[in-house]
């Protein structure tokens, strides 16, 4: 039995009788067993696990609780990376909160019902109380639970006992297991807590200040209800099972999971003996290189590790020829780990290409930690921290906190998921500004920068001597104290994960030339090349190739030297967040000029926008050869007619003059290309040819519209339409 499914319309959803595995109903966001529906094809990303009941869920509703219209079904995570819109839709009117189940929502009225409230019964028996509980017939009623301490507006009643109670506490276990902790925790009074100030729920980092909470007498471990509750932190397993004499030792004790040398990983070839006896492994094999790597003493200056992407320290490992490097400490990581960030076990991997951390919300390639039920990636720089962390920026310890609301970070101002937060005062840290080396390099500097979290000085001005611009002072940064030299955090150490420098020459008037790199976008080195190839692109830009560029002849990879200098963060008016620089193996499509492109790419993590890099190396003030006055660009909220395609885009560059519009498609145009069946280059042209009053394109043999512009070989008078010479999709370089 199969169900074409309106979350996953790709594929069609496949009924099992009874599902075991215990994943996570993408409805109800509970363990799944028993009857259900998932994606069993093996190109899916996910499996999409629903109960049936969740499968089968109505897409509209008529609700009690509000009969003035009807309710549509939606899911709140497709709003996940947009604050506003997340806020809005995921708190519930009836249990007051958030959650990333499925909602039935009134636009009109901003109404919204988790699909879990929309059904609660009219009677309970519960765990939390020894009588039938009975529900208001869904009349928003103020009330304060007795259970809680707190006010809500839907109650379940006790009328023997008059005991009222939260719906969304009514359904909480005398005991639970959250995946933070080894034993089970119990349903306790508050008053029962042997803590002298009020207990601190070690989930979220707050103070426990209801009735009741979870409570573990042994360790002293308290969690808020809702916390202990909530789907990402809790353990669904069998208690009966679950050994109370279990330490927390012993759980993390698992030879599998935790190796000095992990022989899935990495494999000893040479070692020598110290005279103390201490064995040291002075050459390894390690998976994520090709050839073996030496132990190694120099330190390169502005080099890094290519596992967890920080600057090279003693210990670490190199391969020479490849300018590969690898900390000690990288080369010894587990294949599988745990991490309190997710509740499954990690698996260890190498990506060349770039990758998207959960944790830290950042872009990275080297060593990754993937979660392969959740398909989520994790920098190793952020599962190497645990949930308690010792950090210089603070005074009291920082714990882990995990919630589904986003937290802003008291260094950047960034709002995250996952953070650290301080049990003693209001101090927050998310894991990009907790993973912030102590100290980097600069490729343009010569001294080490010290990451930094006071002002300077108090001149009241502060700037960054990269970018130029205004800095926060409120915000961290990285200083030079040789050269009185201060810096944004992203201008430091952005730069250095998209190239390495491997190689270089000088000429002989002193002048010093790159002749060999490791690019990020590329498995292997990259070459100076002098000769033009004809008719390539580059795999950057996606344009014909010009001098200077890189390439590596056996992949036919090309590279112009001005792509490989690209930083990997960077601002523009296109979009109000930071960019960042990635390499995806998949097309993509462009906000900015509307196209399906490949190659080299900026996106914004908060908007979830891409654009292909000749947008973003536009400025907001044009000078084009097509015409006479300066173009400035315009962002409206409606569509702006282009002078020369007559497409409309909501982004264009306006003649403040004239009516002269240009949008982002025509104004990437490439001024000079080749066409693969002719032997000389084609010129883009913006005025006709001649005055025959009949305009013809040499290639499809089709009538050419006058007023836009087209293509000319001068050599051989071959007009031809760009669409023609450039092709569907021009921003498109098809892979070999």
């Amino acid at each position: 039995m199969e169900l074409q499914h309106w979350r996953h319309w790709q594929h069609p959803l496949v009924f099992n009788e009874d599902e075991r595995s215990g994943d996570l109903c993408w409805g109800c966001c509970e363990p799944v067993f028993g009857p259900s529906y998932s994606c069993i094809e093996s190109d899916c990303d996910d499996y999409y696990y629903h109960h049936k009941s969740c499968a089968e869920l109505p897409l509209g509703l008529h609700h009690p609780s509000h009969p003035n219209h009807p309710l549509i079904l939606f899911d709140i995570k497709t709003y996940r990376d947009n604050h506003e819109e997340f806020d809005k839709f995921s708190k519930c009117d009836v249990c007051g909160e958030k959650s990333l189940e499925y909602t039935y929502c009134c636009y009109r009225c901003n109404f919204n019902i988790h699909i879990n409230c929309s059904s609660l019964s009219l009677t309970i028996q519960t765990e939390v109380h020894d009588h039938q509980l009975t529900r208001s017939i869904w009349r928003l009623l103020n009330f304060t639970c007795d259970f809680c301490g707190k006010e809500g507006n839907l109650p379940y009643f006790c009328f023997q006992c008059d005991f009222t109670i939260h719906s969304r506490y009514a359904a909480c276990p005398r005991r639970l297991k959250v995946f933070r902790h080894n034993h089970p925790l119990h349903l306790t009074p508050s008053l029962e807590v042997h803590q002298s100030d009020s207990p601190i729920c070690l989930l979220c980092v707050r103070k426990v200040d209801t009735l009741c909470l979870y409570y573990c007498s042994r360790c002293d471990f308290a969690a808020h209800l809702y916390c202990a509750m909530l789907y990402g932190n809790r353990e669904f397993i069998n208690l009966q099972e679950l050994k109370e004499e279990q330490s927390t030792e012993s759980k993390t004790e698992d030879p599998e999971l935790h190796q000095s040398f992990d022989s899935r990983i990495c494999k000893v070839k040479k070692t020598t003996v110290e005279e103390d006896g201490t064995e040291i492994a002075t050459e390894i094999k390690h998976f994520s290189h090709a050839h073996d790597l030496k132990l190694t003493d120099g330190i390169p200056n502005n080099t890094k590790c290519n596992g967890c992407v920080q600057s090279i320290l003693s210990p670490f490992y190199s391969c020479t020829p490849c300018s590969f490097f690898l900390h000690k400490s990288c080369s010894k990581l587990p294949k599988i780990k745990r991490h309190p960030l997710d509740q499954h076990p990690l698996t260890l991997s190498y990506e060349q290409a770039s990758f998207y951390c959960v944790g830290c919300e950042q872009t990275w390639n080297g060593l990754k930690y993937s979660c392969q039920i959740c398909n989520f990636d994790y920098h190793v720089q952020c599962i190497l921290l645990s949930d308690t962390l010792t950090h210089p920026c603070h005074e009291h310890h920082l714990y882990l906190s995990k919630t589904n609301h986003r937290q802003k970070c008291s260094s950047c101002n960034s709002e995250s998921y996952f953070v650290f937060c301080c049990s003693t005062c209001e101090f927050v840290l998310d894991f990009k500004c907790a993973t912030l080396p102590q100290t980097t390099w600069y490729n343009q500097h010569e001294h080490p920068f010290t990451l930094c979290y006071t002002p300077e000085d108090d001149s009241g001005k502060y700037y960054c001597d990269i970018c130029e611009e205004e800095r926060d002072p409120k915000q961290w940064f990285y200083y030079c104290t040789e050269c009185s030299f201060p810096a944004h955090c992203n201008c430091i150490p952005g730069d250095l994960e998209i190239c390495k420098v491997i190689k270089t020459s000088v000429g002989e008037d002193g002048t010093k030339t790159v002749t060999k790199i490791k690019h990020f976008s590329h498995r292997h080195n990259l070459k100076l090349t002098n000769e033009i190839p004809k008719n390539k692109k580059c795999n950057g830009c996606v344009q014909s190739i010009l001098s200077p560029f890189y390439s590596c002849t056996q992949c036919s990879f090309f590279l112009h030297k001005s792509c490989s200098e690209l930083p990997k963060i960077k601002r523009h008016p296109l979009d109000q967040h930071p960019l960042t620089l990635s390499y995806p193996q998949a097309s993509f499509y462009c906000v900015g000029c509307e196209q399906t492109c490949n190659g080299l790419k900026y996106s914004c993590q908060k908007c979830n926008f891409d654009y292909h890099v000749q947008c973003i190396l536009l400025s907001d003030t044009l000078t084009h050869a097509c015409h006479e006055h300066h173009l400035y660009l315009s962002k409206t909220n409606h569509r702006q007619k282009c002078s020369s395609c007559n497409s409309e885009s909501y982004f264009v560059f306006h003649c403040s003059t004239c009516e002269f519009v240009l949008d982002f498609k025509c104004a990437t145009l490439p001024q000079t290309t080749w066409y693969n069946q002719h032997e000389h280059p084609f010129t883009l042209c913006y005025t006709l040819e001649d005055d025959s009053g009949e305009y013809y394109c040499d290639i499809c043999e089709e009538e050419r519209d006058p007023k836009q512009w087209f293509y000319y070989c001068a050599e051989c008078s071959f007009p031809a339409h760009h669409d023609c010479i450039l092709g569907k999709t021009p921003n498109v370089k098809k892979q070999i």
